[in-house]
Formats: C-alpha cells, structure tokens, sequence
C-alpha cells in the first residue's frame, strides 16, 4: 500500500464512527468475489453514519434511513479523498497486511496441501502405499481423516513425527505373528507405538489395510469418492480405545463384531491383538466341570471341542453373582453341574463370543439370562441377532417381569424410557411395553430363586428353562 498521506492519519479516517458499520460489509463482499464487485446495503442510518457517508461519497443525505452503493462506487470514492487509496489498500489497513481473499486463502491452503502431500510421500516406499497416499492427497482413500490430522500436525510444525514413524513400521509388514506391542517395539521403540488409540497407530492401522487391499485383490485399495471416509472409518474411532476384551465397556455387539473384522485385518498382516485380557467364565463343561475357570481368548481360539464332551445347550448369565450362585448349586449338593455355565460378566467379551461361536457351531441352544434394564436387554438382542434360533431367552420375558418387579426397585430415567421406545426384542413382543407402563427395573439377582428352581427343574427333565 502506498497511500498518500500517513497510515495513522488513513487509519483514523477509516475507523471514524460513521463508517464503522461499513467496513465488514465490505470486508465480507469483496472475500466473497476476490475483487471489486457487488452491492452493499446499510439501513437504519444514524446521523454520523449520513454524516460520514455524505462526506465519503459526495451525496446527500439529508433524511436518508438507507443508502445502498457498488464497490465499484466506493473505490472510485477513496480514489477521490486525499490518501487516493482503494479498497483493497484500506482493508490491509483495518484488518492486517496478511489479510487475504478467500481465493487468495485458498490458493495458500492449496499449496500448502501440496507441500505436504510431497513430503507424505516420501515415506511411501512400497509401490501400494504410493497409490495408497496418491489417493489420500487426492481427497479420497481409507484413512483419509488420519491424512488430515496429520496434515495439521504438518501445518503447526513443518512435521508429523506420527506418520513417519507408522509409514516406516508399514515396511516392516508383514510380520511374523508377532503380538502389536512386540511389533511397535521392534519398529518404533516403544510398545506403545502402534497403539489404536495414538494417530500412528491408526495411520499404521489403514495403510496396513491398504496393502492388504493390493495384495488380496491385485487392485487399488480403498476407492471412494473423494472426500468420503472408508465405511470402516467410523467404526475404528469408535472402537480403537478398546481392547474388545474389556468387559465393563459400554460397547455394543456390533462394535465388538467389528473389532473381530478388525482383528482379522491385523492377523492377515501377520500381528496378533491382545488375547490374554478378554475372558470368558466358564463351568460345568469337561474338564472345566467341577470348578469354574477363567478362559482367556488365547485359550478359547486353540479350544479344541472336539476333544470335549459334546453339548446339545449351554446356559449363558449376564451377572457373575448368578453365576456363582449356579455354581454353589452344584457344590451343595454335591453333584457335577448339569449343564456347561458360561458368564458374560456384563457385555460379552470377544472371548466370550468366540466361545459361544464354538459351541453353537456344534448346534447346541444357548439359554441367556440377564437384566431387565437398557443395558441388559440390548446384550440379549445382541445375542438373539447373532445366534438366530440358538438363542434361547431365560427367564427374559413379561411374565418374569411383571411376576417379579416391584414398586421400590429402582426406576427408568426418562433416557432409558425413550431408549425402550426405540428398541426392538425379537422373542417377546409385550416385554418393552410393560417395562416402559411399569417402568422399574429388574435384576438377575431378583429372580435367582426362579433361575434356580428352572435349572433344577430342567436338570430333572422337567421342561424347558422359560
């Protein structure tokens, strides 16, 4: 800017009163076109905003409530004053000389977008992972929202130390059924490294998927449309601060079936996910008859039951005060447990559910019971979808609600009542309306002197469990 006259003095001129309302009307016109174009319209004038005005444009406007001019009008008028400025001039003056149009913003981003796709790309190595990155620059790709997270890593620092670290462990693919925490110490230093809850992890997560992509198809991995994420995206971010094993998660089955579809993506690569976390209880069944024991998921994959004894029903509780009350069962009366007892200890486990995948291979029902709230009974649909007629509900009914609810059991927040509404039981279609009329909940541990007698009763052959 080259004004006649000083900027101080240009500065004051501008920012006078009248013409305060102005100028981000102005600001916000020419961003939008990136050049002198359109129309402004002030209304509601007050007396200093005519005063200003009529001095500025050389009008009047004596009673005037609105005045409406083109840029074009207004930069022919700062033209005319004694700085001879232009529009552009004055609003480096009000807003900063790094002010900018969008246009001009966007060419910056634009190439700043290159720079860093560039420098991305100088990891790639391998030609799958090129292509891999070629997508993501072009806006599309698996993992395109961690290339942009790493992308603002690479704005605020000139680097991203996170995808260096995950492009250089890609080319240390594919492993050797190495556990995570091995593999990221061997190539990050740190076991930590490759975590899916840290950005190199989920970088390393996706182009680890990319070239598994290349290899099973002989294709391009991952084409979208551009700008669109991967359909699995989604479900990653909501599953990477979990170890599917974590029972006391408020994940849904659904979250843990894709948590197995993402461990059989690591298991390709040749890396195996924790499986000493996720256990299953278990009792009652083989050499586990007498005494309850802890499976961990390790144990339940190499679980050979062909080398246990056949079972045609296994009974499945949410609770593991149920289940060792089960248990006491057998103990007081001196007897094996009649039937195989699993406990899901809350939200089943990935442990649990490849248990009960084993099992109900051999075509063997599953008799579940569990709470009569939110929770519970989104587990027990869970279940029902997954095992189809397999799945047996246990005392999981209206009847055994309204048999055994009582008025100071705790009651439904409003959340959980509209949670009721929109939920769906496949197996007993006047359950959620009781529950929602009565609205109390009801826990396995009301109804353990039904689960008991049910289990002696069928032990006897004296009918089905419900």
């Amino acid at each position: 800017m080259s004004p006649s006259g000083t900027n101080t003095e240009c500065l004051a001129f501008l920012r006078q009163p009248g013409l305060q309302r102005m100028w981000p009307l102005v600001r916000k016109k020419y961003e939008s076109y990136g050049r002198i174009a359109g129309t402004i319209r002030l209304s509601g004038l007050r007396e200093e905003e005519r005063d200003a005005l009529e001095g500025l444009f050389a009008v009047n406007m004596l009673g005037r409530s609105d005045f409406r001019f083109r840029l074009a009008e207004l930069e022919r008028a700062l033209q005319e004053t004694r700085f001879q400025v232009s529009i552009k001039d004055c609003l480096c003056l009000l807003y900063g000389d790094d002010w900018m149009t969008r246009q001009e913003q966007r060419e910056i981003e634009q190439r700043s977008w290159e720079r860093f796709c560039r420098w991305a790309s100088q990891f790639a190595g391998k030609e799958e992972l090129k292509i891999w990155i070629e997508q993501l620059s072009a806006g599309f790709g698996s993992g395109y929202r961690v290339f942009l997270e790493c992308y603002r890593d690479y704005c605020e620092k000139g680097d991203s130390p996170d995808w260096a670290v995950a492009l250089e462990a890609l080319h240390q693919l594919p492993a050797r059924n190495e556990r995570l925490p091995v593999f990221a110490a061997r190539t990050t230093g740190d076991p930590h490294g490759l975590d899916r809850s840290t950005l190199a992890g989920r970088i390393f997560y996706w182009g680890m998927t990319a070239l598994q992509n290349r290899y099973r198809h002989g294709s391009e991995p991952g084409i979208q449309e551009p700008g669109r994420t991967a359909p699995q995206e989604d479900s990653f971010e909501e599953t990477r601060s979990t170890d599917e094993a974590d029972p006391t998660s408020d994940n849904t089955l659904e979250s843990i079936s894709q948590s197995e579809v993402i461990r059989a993506q690591y298991a390709l690569a040749g890396i195996v996910l924790d499986d000493i976390s996720s256990i299953v209880w278990v009792a009652g069944w083989g050499e586990y008859a007498k005494d309850p024991v802890a499976l961990p998921l390790l144990t339940v994959e190499r679980l050979d039951t062909d080398t246990l004894p056949s079972i045609s029903e296994v009974f499945v509780v949410e609770n593991p005060s149920i289940f060792g009350a089960l248990v006491d069962w057998g103990l007081q009366t001196g007897s094996s447990l009649p039937f195989p007892l699993v406990c899901t200890s809350g939200q089943p486990s990935l442990a649990a559910l490849r248990l009960l995948d084993k099992i109900t291979d051999g075509q063997s029902r599953i008799y579940y019971s569990g709470d009569f709230d939110v929770k519970g009974l989104t587990m027990a649909a869970g279940l029902s979808q997954r095992y189809g007629s397999r799945f047996i509900p246990w005392r999981l009914d209206a009847e055994t609600y309204r048999s055994a609810v009582r008025r100071h059991f705790p009651s439904f927040s409003e959340a959980e009542i509209q949670a009721l509404e929109r939920m769906q039981v496949p197996w007993d279609d006047r359950l959620l309306k009781v529950m929602r009329n009565s609205g109390r909940k009801l826990f396995q541990e009301q109804i353990l002197g039904l689960l008991l007698a049910d289990w002696e009763a069928h032990k006897n052959g004296l009918g089905q469990p419900f």
